[in-house]
């Protein structure tokens, strides 16, 4: 596929300031980096606001490379959010995605938000890159309030009672925040 074709190029004037593996339950390190375990946010750290659930898939996930068992756990929720505290300067904020449930188009259409502004508009992965695999989006953000909020919502009107009952998942992604020096 396209996605195993891709060389994974890092940024060598860039250093990773934090990363978390959204729903994994150990810290990790892959290609250098240092994934830290999921955990809750508190003031002044790094982690998830919204609670919601967790899951993970055995199944291969096509151009995800060494980064596999990143993209196997998840965090969901009907609005998810994730807050790093950071020092004010210009970051590059990588969200990976992966849609490990749903197989037909249509089915999960979501929203990402990063300090108020959104980043991402009705992305439905299926459609776009399809299941089971990688896609990562890279967003520069400048913080002058010391927070880098990052938030992913549902299509309101995928959010029938019937779907919340059975997966509310919105946004299963993986945040790695690099610092440009």
């Amino acid at each position: 596929s396209l996605h195993d074709a891709l060389p994974i190029s890092v940024n060598p004037c860039a250093s990773v300031y934090e990363a978390i593996d959204c729903g994994g339950t150990a810290a990790t390190v892959i290609g250098g980096v240092n994934w830290a375990a999921d955990k809750a946010y508190t003031t002044g750290g790094f982690g998830y606001v919204t609670a919601g659930a967790v899951g993970n898939t055995t199944s291969a996930i096509a151009g995800s490379g060494a980064q596999q068992s990143l993209y196997q756990s998840e965090r969901y929720a009907a609005t998810l959010e994730y807050k790093f505290t950071v020092p004010n300067g210009v970051y590059q904020v990588v969200l990976k995605n992966a849609e490990q449930y749903y197989t037909t188009t249509g089915s999960r259409i979501f929203s990402v938000a990063i300090n108020g502004v959104t980043v991402i508009t009705n992305m439905d992965m299926v459609a776009q890159v399809g299941a089971f695999t990688a896609d990562d989006h890279t967003f520069t953000v400048t913080v002058t309030g010391g927070i880098i909020d990052i938030v992913c919502r549902l299509r309101p009107e995928k959010q029938t009672s019937e779907l919340q009952a059975h997966h509310d998942l919105v946004c299963r992604h993986l945040l790695e925040k690099k610092k440009r020096s």
